[in-house]
């Protein structure tokens, strides 16, 4: 548990960071690889990760972000970006348990069913999955190193 406190206690905002550092990109990919084990509603991984160091790019973004200034001087903007249409991947990834006898047909049913009741044709449901993951996880840790 020492460990988990020492980073929470240890987290924190940072308005501007130090012009010229960049982080190397095997550093950036061994930060997603981590990332991309957050647990996400029903195993969907309705997040896409784009890792924008370009700085003519950068200052695009700036300009969409109100003129923020740590945009300019980050080593690197992580774009995050929700995917409204995740649930159509269920069937796959579900699939797979199934095939392994961890899910039974009727588990597997099940939990299709629940899925599609819950997103398709729900777009208001979509979003809000998406920026409840953002607000809780993945947006204040990632969108800028």
């Amino acid at each position: 548990m020492s460990t988990f406190t020492d980073l929470i206690e240890s987290r924190r905002s940072a308005m501007n960071f130090v012009e010229g550092v960049k982080i190397p990109q095997n550093e950036l990919e061994e930060m997603f690889s981590y990332a991309r084990l957050a647990p996400s509603a029903h195993n969907l991984q309705h997040t896409n990760y784009k890792v924008v160091s370009d700085e003519n790019l950068k200052e695009e973004i700036r300009k969409a972000a109100y003129g923020q200034y740590k945009i300019h001087s980050a080593s690197a903007v992580i774009v995050v970006l929700g995917d409204k249409h995740a649930y159509l991947k269920a069937p796959e990834i579900y699939g797979g348990l199934k095939a392994l006898g961890a899910m039974s047909q009727e588990d597997y049913d099940a939990e299709i069913e629940t899925i599609n009741n819950a997103y398709a044709e729900n777009d208001a449901f979509q979003r809000e999955e998406f920026a409840i993951c953002m607000e809780l996880w993945l947006f204040p840790a990632c969108l800028f190193f």
